[in-house]
């Protein structure tokens, strides 16, 4: 559950066949939305926000492959960073292939990458792929949110994130 202050946001555009996997949701600064604010629904993460307008923000999905996660893996505390892979999974990088990750497991925020607080879930292992050769497994992740299908989200609100021009307003 979040225990910060949250702000209900409606999706006015999915942008998702272009070169970034964003939303268009219809708050903005004059609701105090600040960049790298985190966007979440009931069922977990959906990104965090790029850039704000007047009324208007815009959302980069974790789906994007411009997007990072600080994540583990609930059930052993495994990290890594989780990364948008193609517009519809993510992969969970940098995991040593002599660690614990099975199919199956679900990956959650560690809440040591500033932007999201630790415990929201991202999402499923659904492939794990290990080479005899590499340092690091490759662990495909389904995201738990259906991002296509967005309609209502909720912006967590964090004071830091607030920019500089609306303070004193």
């Amino acid at each position: 559950t979040i225990q910060a202050e949250t702000i209900p946001a409606q999706v006015v555009l999915h942008d998702l066949t272009g070169w970034f996997q964003t939303l268009i949701v219809d708050k903005g600064f004059r609701d105090e939305i600040g960049p790298d604010m985190p966007v979440v629904n009931d069922e977990g993460i959906v990104g965090r926000v790029l850039d704000v307008s007047d009324r208007f923000s815009r959302i980069l999905l974790i789906t994007d492959p411009g997007s990072s996660v600080d994540a583990i893996v609930q059930r052993n505390r495994v990290r890594g960073i989780l990364s948008g892979k193609d517009g519809s999974s993510c992969l969970f990088k940098y995991v040593r292939s002599n660690l614990d990750v099975q199919v199956g497991d679900l990956i959650t925020t560690s809440g040591k990458d500033g932007v999201f607080p630790k415990g929201l879930r991202l999402g499923v292992v659904q492939g794990i792929f290990k080479d005899p050769v590499d340092l690091f497994q490759k662990i495909e992740v389904k995201p738990l949110v259906r991002l296509s299908a967005l309609e209502e989200l909720l912006i967590i609100k964090r004071e830091a994130n607030v920019p500089e021009k609306m303070v004193g307003n």
